[in-house]
């Protein structure tokens, strides 16, 4: 499983959902570019008001061969389906 810290993505100037598409992107080898996009899985603007804002919530979807968690606790948890192996950051 890979985790994302929202507090290293404020340091960055990726919204959370840019960095789910880089992350996988860098898993898969693959340009951000070649991906599909995210936007016809989930609404990415509201995935980045979802980890960035208050209150408590979970969403949960599959995106180019990954399952994506989004947590209250602000992670991302990235894991490769089809895979029982977890991946760790």
């Amino acid at each position: 499983m890979i985790k994302i810290e929202v507090g290293n993505l404020l340091k960055n100037p990726s919204t959370p959902s840019e960095a789910i598409v880089l992350e996988v992107a860098s898993r898969t080898g693959m340009d951000p570019f070649d991906l599909p996009p995210l936007y016809q899985y989930v609404d990415p603007e509201a995935l980045d008001r979802l980890v960035l804002g208050p209150g408590s919530c979970r969403a949960t979807f599959e995106y180019a061969g990954y399952g994506v968690t989004v947590h209250e606790t602000n992670q991302i948890d990235l894991r490769e389906l089809g895979s029982d192996r977890a991946e760790d950051d």
